[in-house]
Formats: C-alpha cells, structure tokens, sequence
C-alpha cells in the first residue's frame, strides 16, 4: 500500500479528502439529497471506515468496472488531455518571448497558465458529459471499450513442422518432464558416460562416436534423463529444465559453432572415367584402388560433418522449445492470476456499489480474513525468533556438554595411566566416561513458506 510523504496511506488520504473536502463542500449545495463519488476500483480507496462514512452521511459510492477508467473517468478523457495540449502551447509561448527553455523557477508560472486554460468550468462539465455521467447517457461507451480485460495472447509455436527427430524428443520431453533428481548435479547419468560436443572431424574416423561401445544407454528413457542432466549441470540450459520460473532479462544463450575444418574435396571424376575393359597392370589396378578408397573416406567425412551439422541445428531447436515453454508458463500465469480481493468484489468485470450491504459485508470479511492472516503471521514469526532462542541455547547447553566430557576423558586418561603404572589389569581399570547425547528441540510441524509469503505480499496490498 503507497505512502504519502506525510506517512499517510491511501486509504488515509481517500477518507480525508472525502471528510474535508468532498462531504464539507456538498453538504449544504445538496440540501439532504443524497450525493455520488465516482472511484476507481483500487482496493486502498474503498477503506470500510471511508464507506461507513459515506452510508451515515447520504454519500453513494460506485467503484468503475476495472481497466475501464481510460474511457469512464473525465479527467482521463477530457481534462488531462486539454491540460496536456494547452501546457505544450505555454511552453512555446514562453520560449518564443524569452528565448530560453522553461527552467525550474519558471515551471509554476508556465503550468498555472495552462492549468487555468485548461480546467474552466465548462471542460469539467464536459468531461462529466463525454462519460456518460451528468447528463446520464449510457450509450457514449460502446460495448467494445467495456469489454473485460481478456487474455488475448496465443500460446507460443513454431511456424514450421519441426524435423522428426526434434518432435520426438519435444513430444518425450513433455510427456516425462524432468525430475529434481534428474537434475542433480551428482547425476550425470551412467558412470564414465560422457556427451561430447560434436565437431568436424579432421580424418576418416577421427573424434567420432564408437557404435558398438557398450556405456550407450539402451532405452529413450535412460537417454532422456542423461540429456536431463546434462541441461541441468549447464549454466544456460539449467533453467530451461527447472522449475524456476524464467524472467524477462533471460536469454537462449547464442549458439557456438565450432570451426569446420576445410574438409579436402574427393575426387569425383573417378566416377566419371571409363575404365577400359581391357588388360591392366595390377599397378594402375593398386592405384586406382587407393584413389578409390581415399575418395570414399574424404566423401565419408563431409557425410559426418553435416550429419553433425544437423544433430547442432536439432539441438538449437529443442533448446528453443525449452525456452518457448518457459515463456508460454510464464504467460499462462500471468493470464491466470489468483483472485484477489478486488477481482472478488468487481465480479466479472462490472463495476459495482460499494456503500450497499452487500459490498461492505464484502471488504468486511475481507478485513476480519487480513487480520486473522497478519496475527497468524506474527505468531509464526513469534515462534520462529523462540525456536532459534531455543537452538542458540541448546548449542550453549551442548558446548558445555562436550566440555565436561573432553575434561572427564582427560581426568580418565591420566587415572588410567597411573593405575597401569601401578600394575592394574587392563580389564579392571575404570570404563571411559560417556558421553551424553546431543539435546534436540521438540519435532515441529514445517512450516507452509510458500503460504507465509503469499499472505506477506497480500498484506502488503498485492494479489494472493
């Protein structure tokens, strides 16, 4: 809830401002008939002692349906927007006939002006007229501008069907998402199992992955759950597979493609020679044998190189599909709030009466549930200070244990050794002192921190 530098809150300064100023200066123009404030739907501005108030003096308070105050409120409409155009006009007047911006000692003079321009008499009657209030004219707001604040966003996708392989591992990634034991950072899946990165490889076989090597896991699952972990021990990609939300500042972090070596070009026109049929030496048979095979390795290698090329491209795009759930979570909940207590009273969006029955028995009840909320705050917060007073005792009480017992075992050790000096059997000396057992606190309840902190903001004005 705002402050005001005063120390007043806004409900504070809304029951002043209804006392002082609106009550003292309509009371005796309305002659006992019963008068009307319009308010936005802020929850600090209908306090129940300022509705109270409203009830005993004939003062009906109606609150404007929520996100509609840019069409409903005159001054938004009307006011505001002369005063915005009628200062730009003082501004020029001011810098044409004295040459120099408007600076801080001449502010007030270039605002007054304006200010007087544009808040006359008829501009307020005029806001109250665009709005529909006074004269009542409920067809200047069209439906379209009261429409209730809906989630109008779509849920995230590529434009394009991904490569098949992508769409299984995307499919097997929302099917079994990843456990916090998968993303531990003491489980990287199978032992002496690691994932190279790929890159090119500079000659036939080298760098590449063994086929037959036996560490592979077998299953999709076990495979899943090694990509898991392995996500997870990164610093960019460890978000992605988590369950912290992901903020606006977060970015798929650019991705690094190694240097591809200049892969030498084979040659293809031994395709296209023909080879005559006739007798040849087994020298040129040796010959173009070796050209052959060589050729076939080189061709081979450009085969890996983009084979990795395309594993690089498909795992850019499973990372971006982590990343495009994130942001797709995120929206979901921002779209899907928890009600608040506003959200309660403003039932589907309309505006509502606030200074009938019904709506203070409303914020009534919401009060008394603030309250019993706060005391239940404080009283967890009570235990929490006794629990570690308690704890920083029994850590006392502890030392002094352990400091009782290393003098005993010293004690014991030196009675020991003179009894041995003077011939006594290992069996009839003295047993070692023991030592008693650590002291614990009483095992409590744990406590519900998420819970606390959703009652926390909630007081503070936010939503539940």
């Amino acid at each position: 809830m705002a402050h005001s530098p005063n120390g007043w809150t806004d409900s504070e300064l809304g029951y002043k401002w209804l006392v002082k100023d609106f009550d003292a200066q309509t009371k005796d123009k309305a002659g006992g008939r019963t008068r009307v404030v319009l308010m936005d739907g802020h929850s600090s501005h209908y306090s129940l002692d300022l509705l109270e108030y409203a009830r005993k003096n004939n003062i009906v308070i109606l609150g404007y349906p929520p996100h509609c105050t840019h069409v409903l409120q005159g001054l938004d409409v009307v006011c505001f927007a002369k005063m915005k155009t009628e200062f730009h006009a003082e501004i020029h007047a001011f810098e044409d006939s004295h040459m120099w911006g408007v600076g801080k000692g001449d502010f007030a003079s270039v605002f007054g002006r304006a200010y007087l321009w544009a808040f006359t008499p008829e501009s307020v009657k005029a806001a109250f007229a665009a709005t529909g209030v006074h004269p009542y004219n409920p067809d200047v707001i069209t439906e379209k501008q009261m429409q209730p604040s809906l989630p109008t966003s779509t849920r995230g996708s590529f434009p394009l069907t991904q490569p098949s392989p992508v769409r299984a591992i995307v499919h097997a990634m929302g099917s079994h998402p990843p456990t916090s034991f998968e993303l531990s950072p003491t489980h990287h899946g199978p032992a002496n199992h690691t994932f190279q990165s790929p890159s090119s490889p500079s000659g036939s076989g080298s760098r590449l992955r063994n086929e037959n090597d036996d560490s592979e896991p077998k299953t999709p699952s076990k495979r899943l759950r090694i990509m898991y972990s392995n996500l997870g021990a990164t610093t960019s990609g460890s978000l992605l597979v988590s369950k912290n939300r992901i903020s606006s500042a977060y970015t798929v972090v650019v991705p690094v493609f190694e240097n591809v070596a200049l892969l030498p070009e084979p040659d293809w026109d031994l395709l296209n020679k023909r080879h005559d049929a006739k007798y040849q030496s087994r020298d040129s048979l040796l010959q173009q044998n070796v050209a052959l095979t060589k050729s076939l390795a080189q061709s081979k290698d450009i085969i890996r190189t983009l084979q990795l090329k395309e594993e690089h491209a498909n795992a850019q795009l499973v990372v971006q599909n982590a990343h495009l759930n994130k942001l797709n979570q995120v929206l979901h909940t921002k779209e899907n709030k928890k009600k608040s207590d506003r959200t309660v009273l403003f039932a589907e969006g309309f505006g509502r009466h606030l200074t009938n029955d019904e709506s203070i028995a409303i914020i009534q009840g919401q009060k008394e549930r603030r309250e019993k909320e706060a005391e239940e705050l404080e009283q967890r917060r009570v235990a929490r200070v006794d629990r570690k007073a308690a704890r920083a005792a029994l850590e006392e009480e502890w030392k002094e244990i352990v400091r009782k017992h290393t003098e005993a075992v010293l004690g014991w050790n030196s009675e020991c050794e003179k009894l041995w000096a003077d011939g006594v059997r290992a069996k009839d000396l003295p047993k070692k002192p023991k030592r008693a057992p650590k002291p614990k606190l009483p095992i409590e309840e744990p406590q519900d921190n998420e819970e606390e902190a959703r009652i926390c903001r909630y007081l503070k004005g936010g939503t539940g």
